[in-house]
C-alpha cells in the first residue's frame, strides 16, 4: 500500500500500477480477508483503475473496473453503509474514466442527471476533496462535448466553495480555475475572460502552482484575445507544441493529466471534434 501511494504521488504510474496489481492479487488469495475487510480490496482496486486511467490503459482499465463491478455485485449485500458508499465512489468514478478514456462526451445526460442526483443525495457524507473532483469531471465532461455554460456551472461548484475549505484541495480548485477561464474563453466572453485572467494568476500565485502548463495556457489566451479569430491557429499550434514538450517532464506534466488541453488544441487546429481526436489516439494504442 504504501509503495503503491509513494508512486502515485510520485507520478510513476507504471511502478503505481505494479504494485496496486500485487496488493489486489494477495488480498484475492485470502477469501477471509476478502470477507471482512472489503474495503481493503475496493482500494487496490481502484488504485489499479487510477494508475491505468493516467497511463492512458482503455483496454486493461476496462476489464479491471469490470472486477470492481463483479466484486461489487457479488458481494454488496454483505457490506457495512461506509463500504456501500466507497463502492458507490468508485463505480461511479470508474463509469467517467471510461467514458474519458473512449471519448463518449456526448449522450450522457442520463448517466449525469443520475450522478448528480447522488452527489445532493450523500454530499454531507463525502470528504470536500472526492465532491470537488467528482464535479471537476462532470465539468470536464461538459467541456468535451462543447457545452461550456453547463461546464462552467459545475466548475463554480468548486470555486466558490466554502472559502475555509479551499485549501483542503488546492489542486483541483487550480485546475478548475484553468479549465473555466478556457470555458468562458470559447464563449466568448471577453471581458470575463480578463478577470479570470487576473482572478487565476492571483490564485496560482498565492498557491505557489503557477507552473509552467498554466503560464502557458494564460499567455496564449491573453494573445489570442489580441489576435483575430481567423489569425488564432498558429497560436494554437504553439501552444500545442509548448505543453507536448512540457508534458515530457513528470513534475509539470500534473496539470496536464487533469486537463487534456492538447486534445482540445488539436480540434481547434484541425476543426474537428475532441471526441475524434481522442478515439484516433485510442485506436492507434
Amino acid at each position: 500500500m504504501a509503495y503503491t501511494w509513494y508512486h502515485f504521488i510520485t507520478q510513476n504510474f507504471v511502478l503505481c500500477y505494479r504494485h496496486a496489481q500485487d496488493w489486489v492479487g494477495l488480498l484475492a488469495s485470502h477469501e477471509v480477508i476478502l470477507k471482512n475487510e472489503p474495503i481493503l480490496y475496493l482500494k487496490g482496486l481502484h488504485n489499479v483503475q487510477s494508475a491505468l486511467f493516467y497511463s492512458n490503459k482503455p483496454r486493461q482499465f476496462e476489464k479491471s473496473f469490470n472486477e470492481l463491478q463483479s466484486f461489487v455485485s457479488e458481494r454488496s449485500e454483505y457490506f457495512d453503509e461506509n463500504t456501500r458508499l466507497l463502492s458507490e465512489v468508485y463505480l461511479y468514478m470508474g463509469r467517467l474514466n471510461t467514458l474519458f478514456l473512449s471519448g463518449k462526451f456526448r449522450g450522457n445526460e442520463v448517466f449525469i442527471e443520475d450522478l448528480n442526483n447522488w452527489l445532493t443525495r450523500h454530499e454531507q457524507y463525502l470528504d470536500l476533496n472526492r465532491f470537488q473532483v467528482f464535479h471537476y469531471k462532470i465539468a470536464s465532461l461538459y467541456f468535451g462535448a462543447d457545452d461550456f455554460k453547463n461546464c462552467i456551472v459545475h466548475l463554480n461548484k468548486i470555486i466558490h466553495a466554502d472559502v475555509k475549505e479551499k485549501s483542503l484541495k488546492q489542486d483541483v480548485q487550480c485546475f478548475a480555475r484553468i479549465l473555466n477561464l478556457v470555458a468562458h474563453f470559447e464563449l466568448g466572453n471577453d471581458d470575463l475572460v480578463e478577470y479570470q485572467l487576473k482572478s487565476t494568476y492571483r490564485f496560482l500565485h498565492k498557491y505557489g502552482d503557477l507552473q509552467k502548463v498554466q503560464e502557458y495556457i494564460m499567455h496564449s489566451i491573453r494573445k489570442a484575445m489580441m489576435t483575430q479569430k481567423n489569425e488564432v491557429i498558429p497560436l494554437f499550434e504553439e501552444l500545442k507544441n509548448q505543453l507536448e514538450e512540457v508534458f515530457d517532464d513528470p513534475y509539470e506534466q500534473r496539470p496536464l493529466l487533469y486537463l487534456d488541453l492538447i486534445s482540445w488544441l488539436k480540434s481547434k487546429i484541425s476543426g474537428r471534434l475532441v471526441e475524434d481526436i481522442i478515439r484516433d489516439r485510442q485506436v492507434k494504442r
